[in-house]
């Protein structure tokens, strides 16, 4: 197969352990490609986007292109894995040394001349032992907070559900389910149509405008929203006077924000506040 050659798109990786290209031993001594072992650091010095300043490790034994430049670390002066970190950490003082026209680059002087402050050899272990925890600190919380959003976004609608059925508030034995509201504004909305078309049109020189937000006007969680924002206990009236929609479009849209409540399950709110502690 050859040698693996790597490239400066690799270096957006923690670590190098496998390559797309390869090399062979002909093209290594006609070229001159040295050969790095495992261990290796490598610093991008140009390419598109975010990769110039990037910092990665070879976990293999590589030939790299001209668009890396590879650092052996001396473990006697400096630890390997302080010296990568402390790279990482200056990545946008590193990409403020390129030099060049519409795209940038840095080159092998610039980042032989790059400074970095050396603490004792037990110091630069503390660091990073510390940094270490830290990182993994991080990705659990990364994770618990994708966990959390994902539960959120199932018990929302859940609530909106829980809402409409009279479950989140005590509720007056006299007042009528929210189905019953809604077969009624139905059949205000047939009644209204009925009485238009026997009632005559005549001409005013005075109209009321009356300003109502529009089904295109509103997000798609708009009376959930609406609810939310004012606690969860609004009576179905008073839910579609401050929604500012018609009772056409009031109807339509409880009809829409109710296909997004089937698949909850009742315990998600349990979890999510597992989630959240």
């Amino acid at each position: 197969m050859g040698t693996p050659w790597i490239t400066s798109g690799a270096t957006h990786q923690e670590f190098v352990t496998d390559s797309q290209e390869y090399v062979t031993d002909e093209a290594i001594a006609a070229h001159r490609l040295k050969l790095f072992p495992i261990g290796t650091l490598l610093v991008a010095m140009y390419g598109e986007g975010k990769t110039r300043g990037q910092v990665s490790e070879l976990r293999l034994e590589a030939t790299i292109n001209q668009a890396c430049a590879a650092i052996i670390v001396d473990e006697t002066k400096a630890k390997k894995d302080f010296v990568k970190l402390a790279l990482q950490a200056n990545y946008m003082e590193m990409r403020e040394l390129a030099e060049g026209g519409n795209q940038p680059n840095l080159n092998l002087s610039k980042i032989k001349e790059f400074p970095l402050s050396l603490p004792t050899n037990s110091e630069q272990i503390e660091i990073v032992r510390r940094v270490s925890i830290l990182s993994s600190l991080l990705s659990r919380l990364a994770a618990r907070i994708m966990t959390a959003q994902a539960i959120i976004d199932r018990a929302v609608p859940a609530l909106l559900s829980q809402a409409f059925r009279g479950e989140l508030v005590p509720q007056d034995p006299n007042d009528e389910p929210a189905a019953v509201l809604l077969d009624r504004i139905q059949k205000a909305r047939a009644e209204q149509q009925e009485e238009k078309k026997r009632v005559p049109h005549t001409p005013s020189t005075k109209r009321t405008k009356i300003v109502a937000k529009t089904l295109q006007e509103i997000k798609p969680t708009h009376l959930k929203d609406t609810l939310l924002e004012n606690g969860g206990k609004l009576t179905p009236e008073e839910l579609l006077r401050l929604s500012e929609l018609t009772l056409d479009d009031f109807y339509t849209q409880i009809k829409r924000e109710m296909k997004t409540i089937r698949d909850v399950r009742p315990d998600d709110q349990t979890r999510f506040l597992e989630a959240i502690s």
